[in-house]
C-alpha cells in the first residue's frame, strides 16, 4: 500500500474489511504494522536508533514500549518530516487564527487534552485523515448501529449539531471544521451548527430548539445536562440519533439518553494519538478497529493481561499515520478485552472501557438550578495559558474550590487569577452568582495517586 491514500481508496480498505474475519483482520494488522515500522525507522531519528537492534519484521512483543515524556522530549527526531519543527508547531497551535488550517499546508495539527499531563503537540497526515473519515463513515454513522433507524439520510443531507468546544486545537473541534467546509463545499452550510459547550445554557436549550438537529454530536456529559429540560418539554427536538465522543459513557447513561430522546445513542473511543480506536454497535460493545489500530491491554509493567481482565493502561500502535509515528505507545486507559462473538455480527473484538465518570455539578438556588457539564471545567484547565491541570470541587450550592497546577515556569498567582477569571465567566453567562476560591492545597488524590478533577462534596 502507497504511503498516501485517498478517501476513495481508504472508503473501499474500510468497507472491504469491516466484514472479514478475525483471521483476515489480524493478517492486514500485521502487514501494517511492519509497513509503518519500516517507514519509522527509515523516516525517524527516533525510531531508528530506539529500534536499531530490531529485526526487519519483529513480533510485536519485541518492539520497545514508548512514553509520551520521551516523546515529547525527542519531538523535531519524533516525526518523519525534517521540514517539521518543534518550534514552528508551538507558534502555529498558539495562534487561534491558524484553527481549520494546515501545518505547512498538509498536515492536521492538534494537541491532546492535557488534562492529565502537559498537552502534547500531534499532526496526521492525510493518509491518517481518509482512514479515519472512512471509519467513521462505515463503522460509526453508517454501521450496524444505524440499521434499524427509518429514513436516516446521507450525512451532509443531516442537519448536524455539534455541541463541543471551539476554543483550542482539539480533535473534536477539527472533525467539525472538515465536516463544516465539506457542507460549504456543497451549498449546505445552512444544515450543520456547532454550539460551544460553554455557551449559557438557556441559550443552548434555544439554539436547539431553533435548529431542530437530526443528528447532535457531544460530549455525553453535556447531553446529560440536557436530560431534565427534555424530560420537562423546555427541550423540544427529536434528533434520529446522537453521536457520543471524548469522554467516558457508561451503559446507564446511554441507555438514558436513548430513552429521553428516543434515539440510537453512539459511542466512539478516540484518541488524539490513536485517532478511531473502537465504536459501538447496538448491544452498546466498543469494537477495537484491529486492520488500523492495534490496542494492548496490559499490566502495570506492560506485560499483557488476558481477555476478561482488567488492564492497567494500554500499549496503542496507529497504523495509519505515518508524519508522526505512534507505536507500543502508553496509555493509562483502563480496558477490558473480549474475544467472545457479540450478538451484532461484527468480528472485531471488543472492549470495556473503565473509568470513573465525572461529576455534574448543578448551581443555583431551587427555583432556578442550572447544570454545569464537567467538561467545561476541563476545557477551562486546557485554554488557560500556563495551567498544567486543576481540580474542581463544588462545596455549596454558590461555592466552587479551585485547586491547581501550573507548566515550568509559569507564574502559580497570575494563571490561578486567569483560571478564576474563566470560570467566572461561565457562571456570569448563565446569570449564576458563585463564589470561586482559589485553594492552595494540593490535589484530593487516591492512594494510586490518581485525582477526580470535577467533584462535589457537601
Amino acid at each position: 500500500m502507497p504511503h498516501t491514500i485517498s478517501f476513495e481508496q481508504a472508503d473501499k480498505l474500510v468497507g472491504e474489511a469491516t466484514f472479514l474475519d478475525r483471521k483476515q483482520l489480524e493478517t492486514l494488522q500485521q502487514e501494517r504494522l511492519w509497513e509503518i515500522l519500516h517507514y519509522a525507522r527509515t523516516h525517524s531519528p527516533y525510531f531508528k536508533e530506539k529500534y536499531s537492534d530490531l529485526p526487519e519484521r519483529p513480533n510485536l512483543a519485541e518492539i520497545p514500549v514508548s512514553f509520551r515524556s520521551e516523546l515529547a522530549a525527542r519531538f523535531d527526531d519524533w516525526v518523519t518530516d525534517p521540514e517539521v519543527k518543534r518550534s514552528e508547531m508551538q507558534a502555529f497551535v498558539s495562534d487561534f487564527a491558524n484553527l481549520g488550517k494546515k501545518y505547512r499546508d498538509r498536515y492536521a495539527a492538534l494537541t491532546t487534552s492535557g488534562t492529565t499531563s502537559e498537552p502534547l503537540m500531534l499532526l496526521r497526515d492525510d493518509r491518517h485523515g481518509a482512514v479515519n473519515g472512512a471509519l467513521l463513515k462505515h463503522r460509526y454513522l453508517g454501521g450496524p448501529s444505524l440499521k434499524h433507524v427509518k429514513g436516516l439520510k446521507d450525512l451532509v443531507d443531516t442537519k448536524v449539531c455539534a455541541i463541543i468546544s471551539n476554543k483550542g486545537f482539539h480533535s473534536a473541534y477539527l472533525s467539525f471544521c472538515r465536516m463544516q467546509a465539506q457542507f460549504q463545499a456543497l451549498g449546505k452550510e445552512s444544515r450543520i451548527r456547532l454550539i460551544p459547550v460553554d455557551s449559557p445554557f438557556d441559550d443552548m436549550i434555544s439554539q436547539l430548539n431553533e435548529f431542530q438537529p437530526e443528528m447532535i454530536a457531544c460530549y455525553p456529559s453535556a447531553l446529560i445536562t440536557l436530560v431534565p429540560a427534555k424530560q420537562a418539554g423546555i427541550l423540544d427536538i427529536s434528533p434520529q440519533y446522537i453521536a457520543c465522543s471524548a469522554e467516558q459513557l457508561s451503559d446507564t447513561n446511554r441507555q438514558l439518553l436513548s430513552k429521553t430522546f428516543g434515539c440510537p445513542v453512539l459511542n466512539n473511543y478516540c484518541s488524539s494519538e490513536g485517532g478511531e480506536i473502537a465504536m459501538s454497535c447496538p448491544e452498546g460493545h466498543l469494537h477495537v478497529n484491529i486492520d488500523w489500530v492495534i490496542l494492548e491491554p496490559v499490566d502495570e509493567n506492560n506485560h499483557p493481561v488476558p481477555p476478561g481482565t482488567q488492564s492497567n493502561g494500554v500499549l496503542l500502535t496507529n497504523l495509519a499515520n505515518f508524519v508522526q509515528p505512534v507505536i507500543r505507545y502508553r496509555l493509562t486507559d483502563r480496558v477490558t478485552w473480549h474475544d467472545e462473538p457479540c450478538p451484532c455480527g461484527l468480528k472485531l473484538p471488543f472492549i470495556e472501557l473503565q473509568g470513573r465518570e465525572e461529576d455534574i455539578l448543578t448551581f443555583g438556588s431551587l427555583n432556578r438550578q442550572v447544570p454545569i457539564s464537567p467538561i467545561v471545567m476541563l476545557l477551562a484547565t486546557l485554554d488557560t495559558e500556563g495551567c498544567n491541570g486543576a481540580q474542581f470541587i463544588q462545596r455549596a450550592p454558590d461555592k466552587l474550590e479551585v485547586r491547581w497546577d501550573v507548566k515550568y515556569g509559569a507564574e502559580r498567582n497570575a494563571v490561578g487569577e486567569k483560571l478564576k477569571q474563566y470560570i467566572q465567566s461561565v457562571f456570569e453567562g448563565n446569570s449564576l452568582s458563585v463564589e470561586v476560591i482559589l485553594s492552595e492545597e494540593p490535589f484530593i488524590r487516591t492512594k494510586g495517586g490518581k485525582y477526580r478533577a470535577v467533584f462535589r462534596e457537601f
